[in-house]
């Protein structure tokens, strides 16, 4: 949403959005149209291999990755716990 919101407050102020990198990066429509049309950013995003990340941004994706696992995880385990509550409570009704 932020990428959206960025390339919003740049068109309104007249400019070009330069794009994040390994996030997002404005394309000519030649491009989209040598691609298919697809706007899958797997086409026009160049990603790890154009961008070395030091140590410690290495470090900080990582520490990143491992919390979003970790809360994924933990959500996955709620929505367990919250199926095996609506699978009783149907039961109780004979459904």
């Amino acid at each position: 949403m932020g990428e959206v919101t960025s390339w919003r407050l740049a068109r309104s102020a007249g400019g070009p959005h330069p794009g994040t990198p390994g996030v997002s990066r404005p394309v000519s429509a030649e491009e989209i149209a040598r691609h298919e049309f697809r706007l899958d950013p797997a086409f026009h995003v160049h990603q790890a291999a154009d961008l070395p990340l030091s140590t410690e941004e290495l470090a900080r994706k990582r520490d990143q990755v491992d919390r979003l696992t970790r809360r994924l995880r933990s959500l996955h385990d709620d929505s367990d716990t919250a199926d095996r509550w609506v699978t009783e409570r149907l039961k109780e009704y004979g459904l």
